[in-house]
C-alpha cells in the first residue's frame, strides 16, 4: 500500500534533485520512497510549458526514476502566467494538486498559504545549500516551503548611451 508519508518523501527527494541539478549540473538523488509493496509509486512534477521547462523536468524525472527505480515521475505542463498560477492555487485548494510543482517564488508562495498546504523542506539534506536569499522567498516562521530551480536572471533599465 502506497501511504501518504511515501508521497511525501518522493515529493521532497524529488524536489532535492531538482534542486542538485541546479546547483551542481548533474542529477545525483538522495534516499528512495518506495512503498516495499513492490508496486511503483507515482508522482507527479507540473511545470511550466514553455519547452526548457518541459525539457527540464523530463531530464530531473528521468535522473530520478534513475536513482529510485521504485518511483515513477510523471510530469506535467500548465500555461505559464496567471493561467498557470490560477490553477496550482485551485488544484491546491481542491486537493487535486501535482505533488511537485515548479512556481515563482516570493508572494505567490505565500499566496498558497504554505504552512496549511506544502510540505516543510527545511529539514531535507540539500535544504541547507539553499542561500538564504531565497529561503526567505518561499518560508514563512513554520517552514521552507521551496527549492531553487533554473536560471536566476534580474531586471534592470539599460540605456544605450551613444543614442541620447
Amino acid at each position: 500500500m502506497i501511504t501518504r508519508n511515501h508521497r511525501r518523501k518522493a515529493a521532497a527527494s524529488f524536489t532535492g534533485i531538482a534542486m542538485m541539478a541546479v546547483v551542481i549540473t548533474g542529477c545525483t538523488a538522495g534516499g528512495g520512497a518506495g512503498s516495499g509493496s513492490g508496486e511503483p509509486l507515482t508522482i507527479t512534477f507540473l511545470t511550466g510549458s514553455v519547452q526548457q521547462n518541459t525539457e527540464a523536468a523530463a531530464v530531473l524525472a528521468a535522473a530520478f526514476e534513475a536513482e529510485n527505480p521504485d518511483v515513477r515521475v510523471r510530469t506535467d505542463t500548465v500555461p505559464d502566467g496567471v493561467e498557470g498560477e490560477n490553477f496550482i492555487k485551485t488544484s491546491l485548494s481542491t486537493g487535486t494538486s501535482a505533488e511537485v510543482f515548479q512556481a515563482n517564488s516570493g508572494s505567490f508562495v505565500l499566496a498558497l498559504q504554505p504552512d496549511a498546504t506544502l510540505l516543510d523542506l527545511s529539514d531535507e539534506p540539500w535544504a541547507a545549500d539553499v542561500t538564504d536569499d531565497f529561503k526567505e522567498s518561499v518560508s514563512t516562521s513554520q517552514g521552507m516551503y521551496g527549492a531553487p530551480i533554473g536560471a536566476s536572471f534580474a531586471g534592470g533599465i539599460l540605456y544605450n548611451i551613444k543614442a541620447l
